[in-house]
């Protein structure tokens, strides 16, 4: 062997001698693990398929071969939380949702900061019954992802299920502080209220999701607005608690002195009613001044933004009429919802004139109207007639074009 094949012949089997040293499972590498690694793949085509039986026979197929393949065990317990069905007792479905926990707590353990895994875990504890637990982990998420906006609201559906509805609404709240300027907080907020029957907030935060959408320099001074009228009715209301207090003849010196401290107490924690009332008109004058500007730049707004804004006003205007709908003794005091209604849908025909479903709640808002001014209604029913049918005339013409449409992609592929 000449000096060249000598020097080849050394290095390589220096190389195999370490080969074997560092790798003395390699045997096991190439048998086990690969086993493990296809039907590891086959699960997962399974898997992506939905079939999740099968799919769990090879992940239970990949363990075995390989028990130190972690993702299988996320895979596997989803596998067994997705055929758990809620509400059947039998022994085989207790089972998969016993194994679902089981497999995802191994998959939590191999992977603490997978919030993907803890958010499983309390989805199939809800699904099982386990509340505790389930709110238990959606509260270890929102302590990773303070900023996820996605946990919040997770935690107010879960609230909501189970009665909780201070809860909830304070995850919608902690949600919206989050990022004030942005209009997703208030719409989720705004619809949760409506299914609360909560109009009134459900309209406020409503209005917030359209402000949000125009200009979000708006929201700050809506907040502050709101905040100064609320200090006012607090200061109105201990002022007339004072003056009755000291009229009460019924009340020991004693007492009255107490109640009377208590209330001068809450007042020095405000400005003066002059001072607040000064300040509450400069901000509505700015808070005016910036919603007249938004609205003459809607005509300029990109498509997208429309989209977004239409969608916002109708669902208020929807709202208002929701809450006229279902408190008809409310037209005995409130005038602001017809109106606040009626401008919206207003607004959304102005943009889309062949909005057909604002059509239909225009058409609504007309008829609950006749209620407030029964001596117009015979001109107020005339003009909601009138909406319904143009609506109807657009759909009609929607439903033929969709059929052409579909006739004439027939005739292309013949």
């Amino acid at each position: 062997m000449n000096k060249k094949g000598s020097l080849q012949f050394v290095l390589l089997s220096t190389i195999v001698i370490l080969f074997i040293g560092v790798f003395p499972g390699c045997q096991k590498f190439n048998t086990s693990n690969l086993r493990a690694n296809y039907h590891f793949n086959k699960a997962n085509d399974l898997y992506r398929e939905e079939k999740y039986k099968n799919a769990i026979k090879e992940y239970e197929e990949t363990l075995k071969l390989n028990p130190d393949l972690n993702s299988a065990y996320i895979y596997l317990g989803t596998c067994y939380s997705r055929i758990y069905h809620p509400g059947k007792n039998n022994p085989g479905n207790k089972e998969a949702g016993e194994k679902a926990i089981r497999y995802l707590m191994r998959a939590r353990d191999a992977f603490p900061d997978e919030t993907n895994v803890i958010y499983a875990l309390s989805e199939i504890c809800n699904k099982m019954g386990h509340f505790e637990e389930s709110g238990k982990y959606l509260k270890m998420i929102l302590e990773k992802e303070p900023d996820n906006p996605r946990i919040y609201y997770a935690l107010a559906d879960f609230y909501s299920k189970y009665g909780k509805k201070k809860l909830a609404e304070s995850m919608f709240e902690e949600r919206i502080s989050l990022d004030p300027g942005n209009p997703e907080g208030y719409h989720y907020y705004s619809n949760y209220l409506a299914n609360m029957h909560k109009w009134d907030e459900a309209i406020a935060n409503g209005e917030k999701r359209v402000y949000a959408i125009y200009d979000p320099g708006i929201i700050p001074l809506l907040n502050d607005v709101e905040k100064m009228k609320s200090e006012l009715e607090i200061i109105e209301a201990t002022e007339k608690n004072i003056k009755t207090i000291r009229k009460h003849t019924k009340l020991n010196r004693t007492e009255k002195d107490r109640l009377l401290k208590e209330a001068k107490e809450r007042l020095q924690k405000f400005q003066s009613k002059e001072e607040i009332s000064k300040e509450l008109t400069k901000k509505e004058k700015e808070m005016k001044k910036r919603i007249g500007s938004a609205d003459k730049k809607i005509a300029a707004l990109s498509e997208g933004s429309k989209k977004e804004i239409i969608d916002a006003l109708y669902t208020l205007g929807y709202i208002c009429w929701e809450k006229l709908y279902h408190e008809p003794r409310s037209w005995y005091f409130d005038f602001d919802a017809i109106d606040k209604g009626m401008d919206a849908i207003h607004t959304v025909l102005e943009l889309d004139p062949e909005h057909d479903s604002a059509m239909v709640c225009l058409n609504l808002l007309w008829r609950q109207k006749c209620i407030r001014e029964p001596l117009k209604c015979k001109e107020y029913l005339a003009k909601a007639e009138a909406l319904l049918a143009r609506a109807k005339k657009i759909r009609e013409r929607r439903i033929r074009d969709e059929k052409i449409k579909r006739q004439l992609e027939n005739m292309a592929y013949r």
